[in-house]
């Protein structure tokens, strides 16, 4: 679509004219009329009427069609999550710019096109993605190529695709040695058990409907509050419960920086020299107003 060419034809009562170019010419044409229309002075204000004809179907009659596209890249964008493991902000931005120019075919890349894959993989974007972007730019992962559209554009470099490509192989090499479950106390075995065993079926829906990977985990350490199985968690514990319930393909470094990301909705307590995670009451009211009550 991005090097297809439309032609836009503009009728006044005494001329004629036409424009052709990429969707961005004629945008940018379509924009620069209706401001010229909105300032014209004249005595007489009369009705201004635009008429565009479309040689296709409507946008409706395409819609199944569009809906299993996005479902599609959304699952494509999930796998190389997965695969990536990102540990912070700038290596998710790494990953969509990554994805974008290796699946989807963007060579040159904008913060806007970066903060819609927020979206479609359901993460929560950050306060300033610019940042992450300039993390990766002082890293030689990107570089700055020019502007489009008022935006600044960029190109991944061999450096970054380089990085990526290392951080997918070692989390396949990973995931193989870590097929089996490993419990690091009988205590933690024995809590994982006794939550598989009082989980009702509607909190289990729940979890396995939830499709905001942050919110699945917020809510296993929200029913294990609840039921007062544990009140601090250790995030191999809810990485456990997510194999046992969903046959989870990810590992455990996936929660872990996930648990990193969802502060304040949840704090780290120390304990006997190890990290464990506790919901705030930020954390609880998210889940019991954002995440039960959601349909």
């Amino acid at each position: 679509m991005k090097d297809q060419e439309f032609l836009l034809t503009v009728h006044y009562l005494d001329e004629k004219y036409s424009v052709k170019g990429t969707p961005y010419v004629i945008e940018h044409h379509v924009k620069k009329l209706l401001q010229d229309l909105q300032e014209e002075k004249g005595e007489v204000q009369t009705d201004k009427e635009l008429k565009i004809q479309l040689n296709t179907y409507s946008p409706a009659k395409n819609e199944p069609s569009d809906k299993f596209e996005e479902e599609a890249e959304a699952k494509k964008l999930k796998a190389l999550l997965d695969d990536v493991e990102p540990t912070s902000e700038w290596l998710v931005v790494l990953t969509f710019i990554y994805f974008l120019t290796h699946y989807q075919k963007e060579l040159l890349v904008t913060a806007k096109a970066i903060s819609g894959l927020y979206l479609t993989s359901s993460l929560t974007p950050p306060g300033n993605v610019h940042l992450s972007i300039f993390q990766c730019v002082n890293k030689g992962f990107l570089q700055l190529i020019g502007t489009s559209d008022s935006q600044q554009t960029y190109e991944i470099t061999s450096l970054g695709t380089k990085h990526i490509d290392d951080r997918i192989s070692y989390s396949q090499k990973s995931r193989k040695e870590d097929s089996e479950i490993y419990y690091e106390t009988e205590e933690q075995k024995s809590k994982v058990e006794k939550f598989l065993q009082e989980i009702s079926s509607v909190e289990y829906e729940k979890i396995k409907k939830t499709k905001n990977f942050e919110d699945q985990v917020l809510l296993i350490i929200y029913y294990l509050l609840k039921k007062g199985i544990s009140k601090q968690i250790r995030a191999l514990m809810i990485y456990q419960i997510l194999v046992h319930l969903n046959c989870y393909k990810g590992a455990p470094r996936s929660v872990q920086t996930t648990l990193s990301r969802a502060r304040p909705l949840v704090k780290k307590v120390k304990l006997n020299n190890k990290i464990y995670y506790k919901l705030t009451e930020e954390g609880k009211n998210h889940i019991e107003v954002r995440v039960l009550k959601a349909k």
